[in-house]
């Protein structure tokens, strides 16, 4: 049983975000030749945040012995939770095959674009941390879920 684990960051969803929005913000500016006007750099505020969403959503996972660490924005931020007080665990599958979604772009062979997966940790101070399966590679996350669901009193699975 390995006590360590360290998921890799998936950059497909993240880096199109990324892309869209400097697209979106060339868009905006370079017509104007830099001379924006108040509306502009409202506009140029909303896409900046987009953007900053995109960084935002670049993270992994360390589970060390029964400490789950979540990192994000690139691994600046960070959130430790311990496994012993896990109360129970829900894994929920969303179906976006009817949805023309932006992550249609993505090349992918596998279906976590479509159908992506989320597993919901509760704990006993009713705090939770949200595992999105878009964000890390499928093998990690299903690692990891065989991993958590040890420390898990209950878990639920919904289709």
């Amino acid at each position: 049983m390995r006590d360590h684990i360290k998921t890799k960051p998936d950059l497909g969803v993240p880096l199109l975000i990324i892309c869209v929005g400097f697209l979106f913000l060339a868009v905006i500016i370079l017509p104007s030749k830099f001379e924006l006007t108040n509306a502009g750099y409202i506009i140029c505020g909303f896409i900046s945040f987009f953007i900053f969403s995109g960084l935002w959503k670049i993270g992994h996972f360390e589970l060390k012995d029964h400490l789950l660490t979540k990192y994000q924005l690139l691994g600046l931020v960070k959130r430790t939770v311990d496994l012993k007080y896990l109360v129970k665990y829900r894994t929920k599958t969303y179906n976006l095959t009817r949805v023309q979604s932006i992550t249609s772009l993505i090349p992918s062979k596998s279906d976590k674009y479509r159908n992506p997966r989320e597993a919901t940790l509760h704990f006993t101070n009713s705090s939770k941390m949200v595992l999105d399966e878009e964000l890390i590679p499928t093998k990690d996350f299903d690692l990891l879920l065989e991993k958590i669901s040890l420390f898990s009193t209950e878990s639920t699975l919904l289709a």
